[in-house]
């Protein structure tokens, strides 16, 4: 069992969020898997969590969108710091090689890590195991 109650995955790439939707099925049934292609949709989301019963919630936060990128939804959630720290772990999702991009989110406040694109049993299991720990 794990702290984690809640996935979100913010990526407007649908094969990416096939692949998650898979292991989290698979490797941690018990955790609600809830996904956005659109970055606005899933900060409306977030923000609605301060009126309704919060759950503690991963995420995986793909950089390269189009309209907002994963720095610019950052950006946004930086207004609730406090909220989403109590409750959300940020990981950027991403395929990125640019090593700026791992720098970035090392040194990002709301980041928790950095995972590459794509989700594999393993990397999963690591990012739960993190929870965990921190939890």
């Amino acid at each position: 069992m794990t702290d984690i109650k809640r996935l979100l995955i913010i990526d407007d790439n649908t094969t990416a969020d096939l692949i998650c939707r898979h292991f989290v099925r698979k490797d941690y049934p018990e955790i609600i898997v809830c996904s956005f292609t659109e970055p606005a949709k899933a900060l409306e989301f977030i923000k609605n969590e301060h009126n309704t019963c919060p759950l503690q919630t991963a995420v995986l936060l793909d950089i390269n969108m189009p309209v907002l990128s994963g720095w610019e939804v950052l950006e946004e959630l930086e207004v609730i710091t406090k909220f989403v720290q109590e409750h959300f772990s940020i990981y950027i999702f991403s395929s990125s090689i640019n090593d700026e991009d791992k720098e970035l989110s090392r040194n990002h406040p709301l980041v928790a890590g950095f995972i590459e694109k794509p989700l594999t049993s393993k990397k999963l299991a690591t990012m739960i195991s993190e929870e965990k720990a921190i939890n």
